[in-house]
């Protein structure tokens, strides 16, 4: 569930625009995670805009974020890129 979401435009991106999308995952806490994003216009590399998302898993039965913990942080933990 995301809990919180930053998104800074810088250039436009118009109809037709190839668009590369840069996503990864930045930073891994104990109860939440995030996302760094890019947007990249293909034809001149510039940046069309950059986000950070901060997102929790959300355990339904109770309605709280859950630990990241155990197999999943063995999973996650890798793909961490600052």
């Amino acid at each position: 569930m995301a809990v919180n979401l930053n998104i800074d435009y810088h250039e436009a991106a118009l109809a037709g625009d190839d668009l590369e999308i840069d996503s990864r995952l930045s930073a891994l806490g104990g109860r939440s995670a995030k996302m760094h994003q890019r947007i990249r216009r293909v034809r001149d590399g510039a940046l069309v805009s950059a986000a950070t998302l901060t997102f929790v898993l959300l355990d339904t039965t109770v309605g709280q974020a859950m630990p990241i913990e155990g197999e999943l942080r063995t999973r996650l933990e890798p793909l961490v890129i600052e």
